[in-house]
């Protein structure tokens, strides 16, 4: 399951968020995409707590670095601000961290990020 708490998130709700998700025994198959100021709180709830960092989602250099920075599980590229390119999933990739391209609303879209993403898949499974 795929959570995202946007920029601006109340702490709050990050903190409900997280209890219903152990609650509900869900919290083992979900990751949350949250701004990188709220890693450590939702770490500090559940060490184990996987994340999709969102900050600098829009600026592919910073975003990448920003998430190895948090040993982020996945990144989720912003594609409608700019293009995703191979080396920017090459280099991804090489730091073990997992990509999601937001969005594809054509055929033709899904399948250049396709030919893009996932020339690595096999890969990227073993990663795991």
């Amino acid at each position: 399951m795929n959570i995202h708490l946007h920029n601006g998130t109340d702490e709050n709700l990050v903190a409900r968020v997280i209890k219903k998700l152990i609650e509900g025994g869900s919290i083992k198959n979900t990751y949350l995409a949250v701004d990188s100021s709220l890693i450590t709180l939702a770490s500090s709830l559940y060490p184990e707590i996987r994340i999709c960092n969102m900050k600098f989602q829009q600026e592919p250099e910073k975003y990448i670095e920003e998430t190895k920075k948090w040993n982020c599980e996945r990144l989720q590229f912003f594609s409608p601000s700019y293009e995703v390119t191979r080396k920017m999933v090459e280099k991804v990739h090489l730091a073990k961290i997992k990509v999601n391209v937001f969005y594809a609303n054509a055929t033709e879209v899904a399948e250049k990020y396709f030919n893009k993403c996932l020339h690595n898949f096999f890969g990227l499974m073993l990663l795991k």
